[in-house]
């Protein structure tokens, strides 16, 4: 028989043989399904998840599924009150409306406080370093190192409900209420922005560069002084069900790795994003 003609047997063995290879694979990572790693991103979060557009963590869900050798499934999760309630919906029990949980879930909190109130899951891996900024129109306000443009005629846009809005809203007592500008998401709250409707826009500075883009041309993003209860920092990293040690190990290595080799901040640049690499435990911000 010549090489040509046995060429379809030959590649049907081949595929056979990966196939054996991969399902003790599939279940030594202990994911749901052999061969596909199920991947939870909140629906509609530009610029990280939007199911029309993607973003940085539908890339990294890609990268990451690719890195380890399986299909990707993503999961589009819609956010509820909490953290704890998102964790509890997507990775360790499912809702009680009925859902299938993920393998994993992206853009979560690295934290080892909040994970002792979250045992059922192991935070993991973070990604990137996340600050809480402001994006400001230059022409209306050049230069910006305070709040002190808010309390005179700058209105200051914020997402309702989210860290920035209780902070300032409890800020000096309530003085900067009549200043604040409330919207459904940051993608709206930037939209004012760039409509000339608010002079500025507080919250993560990932999401305020992201929905910027690429043009930024007379916007600046930058930290200001902040005192009171306000988390500045904070590192963004996967969720596993902490019954999975196998598959933590995995998507450990395989994250820092990506990480390492420049991966992650490729695709935090494709999505117009500035990259802070994650810092040790402890580093200064």
């Amino acid at each position: 028989m010549s090489l040509i003609r046995s060429a379809p047997r030959l590649l049907a063995a081949a595929f056979v043989f990966l196939a054996v290879l991969t399902a003790p694979l599939a279940q030594a990572l202990e994911l749901r399904k052999p061969g596909v790693l199920r991947v939870a991103v909140y629906n509609e979060f530009p610029p990280f998840s939007d199911r029309e557009d993607g973003g940085i963590d539908v890339d990294l869900a890609k990268a990451l599924a690719a890195k380890l050798g399986l299909k990707l499934d993503l999961a589009w999760a819609e956010a509820d009150e909490k953290v704890e309630d998102d964790l509890r919906n997507y990775v360790w029990k499912g809702h009680y409306m009925g859902n299938e949980i993920a393998d994993l879930m992206l853009h979560m909190p690295v934290d080892p406080v909040f994970n002792e109130r979250v045992k059922q899951v192991k935070l993991l891996a973070p990604y990137y370093a996340e600050n809480l900024m402001v994006a400001r129109d230059l022409k209306r306000i050049p230069k910006l190192e305070n709040l002190e443009p808010f309390f005179q005629n700058h209105d200051i846009g914020v997402e309702v409900g989210g860290g920035s809005d209780t902070f300032l809203m409890a800020l000096y007592a309530g003085r900067m209420r009549d200043r604040i500008r409330h919207f459904k998401n940051h993608s709206d709250a930037v939209a004012a922005l760039r409509k000339g409707e608010v002079s500025a826009v507080m919250g993560p500075r990932t999401e305020l560069e992201g929905l910027l883009g690429a043009d930024k041309n007379g916007y600046a993003v930058s930290a200001i002084e902040m005192t009171g209860p306000v988390m500045t920092f904070w590192q963004p990293g996967v969720a596993v069900k902490a019954d999975k040690p196998k598959l933590i190990e995995a998507v450990e290595k395989a994250m820092a790795e990506m990480v390492a080799s420049g991966e992650v901040a490729a695709i935090f640049a494709k999505n117009h994003a500035r990259y802070n690499p994650p810092r040790a435990e402890g580093a200064p911000h």
